[in-house]
């Protein structure tokens, strides 16, 4: 009987001694890799021109993206994958006076599905960026050290390329939130109002703050626009999270 009790007692201790040894090597070798792995960190800006009676608004904003490559010591193992990223920054927006407000969320551009073929845009705005530079690696390398770093020069972006825009019919509303064709601008904000292009460009500039000032709602949101915390509601407010806005 001894020696059972001895035996349970010492499995009982090994489970014990495995249930924090794992987290433990997990935690670390996370740490590791964080460690061994030093962002790459660009900042982009984001225009965007909207013809309204013939005379053009601008807007912009400056975003930051940081990209984590894989470390070589790990390529083996991440099947070629090429790292992580992550975002910093602001829904630019684009004033059109008395025609309000146009923002450009930080999303993807538009996507199909494979099998559906229905529309959704990505989760990942730095898509837009690696979309704006098909055939440079701005994931590996640093802005401006090499040929094969992006040019800081102005790149027009495509409208099919573009993240999703939204309005608010009341800027005080977060529910209000309406999704704008930028091919048709005319039902979100009448006659005489068009699309003139898009652009995006490195810059050495800050990443631009204040969008807090503009919709000061966003302060006190923690998920969705419409409050709720999982998506799962069919309005675009209940899509949208406050990421979409500010990161």
């Amino acid at each position: 009987m001894k020696e059972y009790l001895f035996a349970l007692s010492d499995r009982f201790a090994r489970i014990s001694v495995w249930k924090w040894l794992i987290p433990t090597i997990v935690v670390s070798l996370a740490a590791w890799v964080f460690v061994s792995t030093r962002p790459i960190s660009n900042h982009y800006r984001i225009t965007m021109e909207i013809a309204v009676d013939g005379v053009v608004h601008i807007g912009s904003g400056v975003i930051e993206v940081n990209w984590y490559p894989t470390p070589k010591s790990l390529e083996g193992l991440a099947n070629g994958g090429s790292g992580a990223s992550n975002v910093r920054g602001e829904a630019p927006g684009v004033d059109r006076g008395d025609r309000g407000l146009l923002f450009v969320l930080l999303s993807g551009p538009e996507l199909k599905d494979r099998g559906s073929g229905a529309s959704y845009f990505s989760g990942d705005p730095e898509m837009f960026v690696l979309n704006a530079y098909p055939t440079r690696n701005v994931r590996t390398k640093p802005a401006r050290s090499d040929d094969a770093a992006p040019s800081p020069g102005e790149v027009e972006v495509p409208v099919s390329r573009l993240p999703m825009l939204v309005r608010f019919r009341d800027i005080n509303n977060p529910l209000s939130v309406e999704k704008v064709d930028p091919n048709d601008l005319t039902p979100a904000f009448g006659p005489g109002v068009r699309f003139a292009r898009a652009t995006i460009s490195i810059t050495d500039q800050p990443i631009t703050t204040g969008i807090i000032k503009t919709l000061p709602w966003l302060e006190g949101l923690r998920a969705n626009l419409d409050g709720t915390v999982i998506v799962s509601s069919n309005t675009l407010a209940g899509t949208l999270g406050v990421p979409k806005f500010k990161r």
